[in-house]
């Protein structure tokens, strides 16, 4: 049997035959048609179920396509890639890999496999890419230059530069998205003053019952635009609140508590998620509208990196002073029968804990839920910037090496899919 192969638009006809079957399951339903009504009913929820497994798989992107792209983009380039982006930064479509990758030190965008360049641009120049997505089949995100020593940002709409915005000279974009050809996302304004856009509106400012009318937006983060809603948060007022917003609602409070600041916000069935802190205390997590205050009946002291995923807390936690990995729900105290002291970068990618440890007073990677402390034939003394992609590790490591002569000394690495890409000698 041939293996299926996914990909967003096949995963969006599916989404069109959802809402068809539940118009039918509608109009069914208020003609009486209670039997017909429900078979209608168990086969939405069958295809329902597929829709969530087809559209989980295209965060994960098979380990062969990263590497039949890597090869046929490093003989384009003539050179070796030598860093990717974290997993959920890139996209399958039409069979085709989309994102970015680090080739001489630049971020460069990558459009159904290729490395594709910007009309009019020097590709040998000092220019990057980040928020890459295809649209289209075509070039969408944000390009970083330097031109006579000052950096300029540009978006990239429809494989051109974009002068969204003649009247303003914005900074920098992020978390951008062309929705309906019209931009979404994050903009820099001044000095750590970001703004949300959505419709390809800049929204300066918010009505509050507890700030006032019109009060200005000072901050933002985790920006979505969801059916033309606005998700995130923002930061308001003095001294600086930062509040979640789900579908356009200021959520000034949680639980009958004052929410004082907030991060990861994500708007999942129109439930907050992410973490919150009241009267500045302690970060706690929100999954699906549910505030956690204690694991394995340890009181939560901190939280960060926190995603809900199949309903589940995964992130880094802290309990007892310690910082723990927190995948599906449960916290991890141990790995290899060795306690962990503090953790870092934490992802739950299918179910399995990725990211950085520390046992024995080391940094050391996990991919796949396993731990890494040797790595070509050498012992990992240390880790950063630790990533599972295609279910490779990649990141920056240090090992201990040894001369022919015996002398130990320290070598840093990078490593993509799983592979030396660059090695350095330090000691």
């Amino acid at each position: 049997m041939a293996k299926k192969t996914l990909d967003c638009q096949a995963v969006g006809k599916n989404l069109d035959a959802i809402l068809k079957r539940k118009g039918q399951f509608d109009v069914t339903l208020e003609a009486g048609q209670l039997d017909e009504a429900k078979d209608i009913e168990v086969a939405l929820e069958k295809m329902l179920e597929q829709f969530e497994v087809d559209f989980n798989m295209l965060r994960f992107p098979e380990r062969h396509l990263f590497e039949q792209t890597i090869a046929s983009i490093e003989a384009q380039a003539g050179s070796k890639v030598t860093e990717l982006d974290r997993y959920d930064k890139y996209e399958v479509v039409d069979g085709q890999l989309n994102g970015r990758v680090k080739i001489k030190g630049v971020w460069r965008p990558v459009i159904n496999g290729r490395v594709v360049e910007i009309e009019g641009l020097d590709p040998e120049s000092n220019y990057g890419f980040h928020d890459v997505h295809n649209i289209g089949g075509k070039l969408n995100g944000v390009i970083k230059m330097t031109i006579e020593g000052r950096p300029i940002v540009k978006l990239v709409f429809e494989g051109q530069i974009a002068d969204l915005f003649k009247t303003e000279n914005y900074e920098d974009y992020r978390n951008v998205r062309f929705i309906n050809g019209k931009l979404n996302g994050e903009v820099l304004t001044g000095i750590s003053t970001w703004l949300p856009i959505k419709d390809g509106e800049v929204i300066k400012s918010t009505s509050s019952p507890m700030f006032g009318d019109e009060t200005p937006i000072v901050t933002c983060g985790n920006i979505e635009n969801i059916n033309g809603k606005l998700n995130g948060w923002i930061g308001q007022g003095q001294p600086l609140r930062l509040t979640p917003v789900i579908n356009d609602q200021v959520m000034l409070d949680f639980q009958r508590r004052t929410i004082s600041r907030c991060g990861n916000i994500k708007n999942i069935n129109g439930q907050l998620n992410g973490w919150v802190s009241f009267d500045n205390e302690v970060d706690l997590p929100v999954i699906n509208g549910e505030l956690i205050e204690s694991m394995h009946g340890k009181k939560i002291e901190g939280c960060t990196d926190i995603e809900n995923i199949d309903g589940r807390l995964n992130g880094r936690v802290m309990v007892d002073g310690k910082w723990l990995p927190g995948i599906i729900g449960e916290l991890i105290d141990q790995i290899s029968g060795r306690a962990i002291e503090d953790c870092e970068n934490i992802r739950n990618i299918k179910g399995k804990m990725n990211g950085i440890v520390q046992v024995g007073g080391i940094g050391l990677p996990v991919i796949n839920g396993e731990l890494v402390e040797y790595f070509d034939g050498a012992r990992v003394l240390g880790a950063k910037n630790i990533h599972n992609v295609g279910g490779t590790l990649n990141g920056e490591l240090d090992l201990r090496r040894t001369t022919d002569a015996g002398a130990d000394f320290i070598a840093e690495i990078k490593v993509v899919l799983g592979k030396i890409a660059i090695e350095n000698d330090v000691l």
